[in-house]
């Protein structure tokens, strides 16, 4: 235990034993981000774990208060009172637009040349071009539309997650489309047999009866109406020669003549 944490406990209010080893963890944390080897690393990324840790080591905090309701009103003045965490941040944290901001730095106008915030407070659907962490904090967004935020340098954006099969659409999902894709593709390029096959294929379940249980019993005139509409609908198919369409099409017309005739 730090020596900071162990003259805190002294005067510490009840509850302090359940927050204080998950506090001295961060507390390692941050002094192994401190002492950390900056070989290979440009200037500013030196910062961004500290920024990262300063906001989970409050959110943590902020989350056993307002959400789990684990630890007592005292105990949470006490934490900011004593610098444990960091007040100012979490305060913000109660207005909205701001449910998730990474750092105050963030929000600090006076350290950027134009006089405007950091990128990472701009919503991912808004930017263009490549997405790219802020310089002064590590954080790739933090705003509040923005699913899983704050992002940090080193997370998984939320459509990569969804390209993996995390979150996103199912790998069979995919699969099935880019299958449709193709076939489609080889049938519009005229690519051998195979979409000729599979034309005449599809043409031959459209002209039989949808249900398997009546196809002993004649077609309504009904079915037969929906048929040709079916049939001229799927003209533009590529592999079927438009005399095999036609010959189906009188073939259709003939039989829905002779219903028509019978009623």
């Amino acid at each position: 235990m730090s020596n900071r944490l162990q003259r805190l406990s002294k005067k510490a209010p009840e509850g302090w034993d359940t927050v204080l080893p998950t506090l001295e963890m961060f507390d390692n944390r941050m002094k192994d981000a401190v002492n950390e080897s900056h070989e290979g690393k440009r200037k500013h990324e030196t910062t961004w774990p500290i920024h990262r840790i300063n906001y989970e080591k409050s959110r943590y905090v902020y989350e056993m208060y307002y959400n789990k309701e684990e630890i007592s009103r005292e105990l949470y003045d006490f934490c900011i009172r004593e610098k444990v965490v960091d007040g100012q941040l979490m305060a913000k944290w109660k207005k909205p637009g701001y449910e998730f901001l990474c750092s105050l730095a963030a929000i600090n106008k006076g350290s950027t040349n134009f006089g405007t915030t950091s990128v990472c407070r701009v919503p991912l659907r808004l930017r263009s071009g490549k997405i790219a962490p802020s310089v002064t904090t590590g954080c790739i967004s933090c705003a509040s539309c923005d699913k899983g935020a704050p992002i940090w340098w080193n997370s998984r954006l939320p459509q990569e997650e969804g390209r993996s099969g995390g979150k996103g659409r199912p790998d069979e999902a995919q699969e099935e489309e880019d299958a449709e894709v193709e076939r489609r593709a080889a049938m519009l390029r005229g690519d051998g047999d195979a979409g000729a096959k599979r034309a005449r294929t599809d043409l031959t379940h459209l002209l039989h009866d949808d249900d398997p249980l009546d196809s002993s019993r004649p077609m309504t005139t009904c079915k037969l109406e929906r048929k040709m509409v079916r049939l001229s609908n799927y003209t533009h198919c590529v592999g079927v020669s438009e005399c095999e369409m036609q010959s189906h099409g009188v073939a259709l017309n003939e039989e829905l003549l002779r219903s028509r005739e019978k009623k």
